[in-house]
């Protein structure tokens, strides 16, 4: 797979970690993505460089208004999103690239 995903928290500090641990399961699995972190107030300056937008749990409120925008977004479970479920959370990226 080679795509591009936007992971959306409130202010995009929270996603770091997550991002660290998304690459290294892409990398260890053969995925070649680029996965980025973007607040909430700068998502729409950008959302046309990605392919997929997962919203992390506490903006999961707003997936609805960014789904607008007209690229596939849903919410991270917040178990899976607490918990860095890396299987889950891509399995959700892949399911909206169907």
């Amino acid at each position: 797979m080679d795509y591009k995903i936007l992971l959306v928290c409130a202010g995009g500090i929270s996603t770091g970690r997550l991002i660290k641990k998304l690459e290294s399961y892409c990398q260890e699995n053969g995925d070649n993505l680029k996965i980025s972190a973007a607040g909430a107030t700068s998502v729409e300056k950008i959302i046309s460089d990605y392919d997929v937008v997962l919203v992390g749990p506490q903006m999961s409120y707003r997936v609805d208004e960014l789904k607008a925008l007209g690229k596939p977004v849903a919410a991270i479970d917040s178990f899976d999103y607490a918990t860095a479920n890396c299987k889950n959370i891509m399995a959700l990226a892949n399911e909206l690239l169907k």
